[in-house]
Parts: C-alpha cells; structure tokens; sequence
C-alpha cells in the first residue's frame, strides 16, 4: 500500500493508533521507504529476516 501512494491513508491510520496498542509490520519484500516509515513509528523495531535480500527460489519459474 506504501509504494502505491496510500503513505498519507496509512500515516492516518498510524496516527490514530493508541500509544499503548502495539504495532507489527510484516513484508515479503521491505524497501528503503519501508524502512524509514518504521524507525520512525516504531518503538524499538526488531527486524527478523529469513534467508538472504533479493534472494529468488530457483525452484520458480518468472515470467
């Protein structure tokens, strides 16, 4: 939603989040933006990655 221009709807939304609720971001794929969005709205981020960036399964064809 972030890349295809909805940034001002979902800082709305986070925006009318209360402080005491916790707040999860969950990604196959997390751009740069991404990240900025959540060192800024996160309290303490933890990032967890499973295998390795631009990795690609070779098992799947692309068309």
């Amino acid at each position: 939603m972030f890349d295809m221009g909805f940034e001002p709807q979902v800082m709305r939304i986070i925006d009318n989040v209360r402080p005491d609720r916790q707040t999860v971001m969950f990604s196959a794929t997390f751009p740069r933006a991404m990240e900025a969005l959540a060192r800024r709205i996160l309290n303490k981020p933890i990032e967890v990655q499973v295998g390795g960036r631009s990795v690609v399964c070779s098992d799947v064809e692309q068309h």
